[in-house]
C-alpha cells in the first residue's frame, strides 16, 4: 500500500493496482500494471506499456502513451521520459512544455 494523497493511497489487488480511501475502502478499482501515488489531483497509471494520468475519481484525463516513465506532478508539471532515454515535461492537459531531450533539469 502506497502513501495517502489527495484522500487515496494505492494499493495493489492480486496483480493490479487500484486505490484506496481513508477508511480502507476500494475508491478507484484494480485495473492498472503500476500507478504512482496522487499528487496534485492526479495519479501517473501504466496499462501495458503506456502511461496515463487519472483524477481521484479514476477518469483518464491525460491519455495513455507510448513512453517508459511518467512521474508525478509537482509545481503543475510531470516529468516524462520516452522510449529511447529522453526526458520532458507536460502540464495538466497532457500538452509538452518542454519536448524531450536527452538533458534533464536538476
Amino acid at each position: 500500500m502506497g502513501e495517502f494523497n489527495d484522500g487515496l493511497a494505492r494499493n495493489l489487488f492480486d496483480t493490479k493496482y487500484g486505490f484506496i480511501d481513508q477508511s480502507g475502502k476500494q475508491a478507484i478499482p484494480p485495473k492498472f500494471d503500476l500507478t504512482h501515488g496522487f499528487s496534485e489531483g492526479l495519479a501517473a497509471v501504466r496499462i501495458g506499456k503506456e502511461w496515463g494520468y487519472i483524477d481521484t475519481t479514476g477518469k483518464l484525463v491525460i491519455q495513455l502513451r507510448d513512453i517508459s516513465q511518467a512521474h508525478p506532478f509537482h509545481n503543475g508539471l510531470a516529468e516524462v521520459v520516452t522510449r529511447d532515454g529522453r526526458w520532458g515535461y507536460i502540464d495538466k492537459t497532457g500538452k509538452q512544455v518542454w519536448k524531450p531531450t536527452l538533458q534533464r533539469l536538476q
